[in-house]
């Protein structure tokens, strides 16, 4: 019985997810909260995002998806505005959990909603002065997951993931910066990083426009 309690209860944080039921306001940016909350969860939660996905987030979209074209990354969903954080947090916990079978649902899944996965993988892995979003670092089943979608006919997928996969194993490289003038003979070594935040509503969309 305990087990079906925690199933329910992941099911209803992934849909409030989702459904962008929980917003957290930060300053002048808002946090989907539930969605934060989803990306800490344990393995348990990545067969019940798969099952929304499956019997509701693609069924909803079927008609537009069939309207666009392959190479078009869809923008709308409509009122699942927290869907870039179901799959942020499904990444996120696949990654941190060496959960690999995530990835192979992720490729089984209509290009624009694969589109958004990508783009998803560079903002929920985006790299702060502190280390990684959620405490977790890249690792190389993302990356080979990114490199399957390079390998698709798709072209605006398979170059969104090129990008992203380009722009984690640059996050995982130490940056060496010299502190001292060309003439000293020793340079300070650091490990740098050029982003911010958590991932809010805000910062997400800024950054999915780039890919």
């Amino acid at each position: 019985m305990e087990s079906i309690v925690t199933d329910e209860k992941l099911r209803a944080l992934a849909l409030e997810t989702l459904y962008d039921k929980r917003i957290l306001k930060r300053s002048c940016f808002r946090t989907n909260e539930a969605g934060e909350e989803l990306a800490n969860c344990s393995p348990a939660a990545i067969p019940i995002i798969e099952d929304i996905l499956r019997k509701i987030v693609v069924p909803a979209l079927e008609q537009r998806l069939c309207q666009m074209t392959r190479s078009t990354a869809m923008t709308d969903y409509g009122n699942m505005g927290g869907l870039n954080y179901l799959f942020g947090a499904m990444l996120v916990i696949a990654v941190r959990n060496g959960v690999n079978q995530a990835f192979d649902f992720l490729l089984k899944l209509p290009h624009p909603l694969l589109h958004e996965a990508v783009r998803c993988a560079s903002t929920f892995f985006w790299k702060t002065n502190n280390g990684y979003n959620f405490g977790v670092t890249p690792n190389k089943d993302l990356i080979d997951f990114l490199r399957r979608v390079e390998s698709l006919e798709d072209t605006a997928v398979s170059t969104a993931a090129m990008k992203v996969r380009l722009e984690l194993e640059k996050s995982l490289q130490p940056v060496v910066s010299a502190t001292n003038s060309p003439a000293c003979n020793s340079a300070h070594v650091t490990v740098s990083s050029s982003r911010g935040d958590a991932p809010t509503r805000d910062t997400t969309s800024r950054k999915e426009a780039e890919l």
